[in-house]
């Protein structure tokens, strides 16, 4: 399941230019440079993104506007921290430790096809959606 829910992600959200290429490293069995890669927001197709920074970025708020976006439950998530990385976690607990720790991380929603993005080293977060044009 790990590999297909990889494979919806980066088709949902990943540049169409980019994609063929992380497509190939989740294939051969690459799976640490799609980590890489994602780690740059650059990657993924601003039309389906919504970013909040500042003081809009407090855990509270995050999971509020996520909901009202329609994100909720569970998520997978895709990170450099290896104790997070290919696991499930509630969405508010995981976008709380996320805040608190300062890893790069994604996680997403099988239900309602959405996403959050934290990246540490710009202080932003992202909402994706490909309902949602943001």
């Amino acid at each position: 399941m790990t590999k297909e829910i990889e494979l919806e992600i980066i088709n949902l959200f990943v540049n169409k230019a980019k994609r063929k290429r992380l497509i190939g490293f989740i294939e051969s069995g690459k799976r640490s440079k799609v980590i890489d890669a994602i780690n740059d927001p650059g990657i993924f197709d601003e039309r389906f993104i919504a970013e909040f920074s500042g003081g809009e970025r407090t855990a509270e708020n995050l999971v509020k506007q996520y909901k009202k976006l329609g994100m909720g439950g569970r998520v997978y998530v895709m990170s450099e921290n290896p104790d997070w990385d290919e696991q499930k976690f509630q969405m508010s607990y995981i976008l709380d430790e996320c805040l608190a720790a300062c890893y790069d991380t994604l996680g997403y929603c099988w239900k309602t096809h959405t996403a959050f993005y934290e990246w540490h080293h710009s202080e932003s977060s992202y909402f994706m959606s490909r309902r949602v044009h943001v």
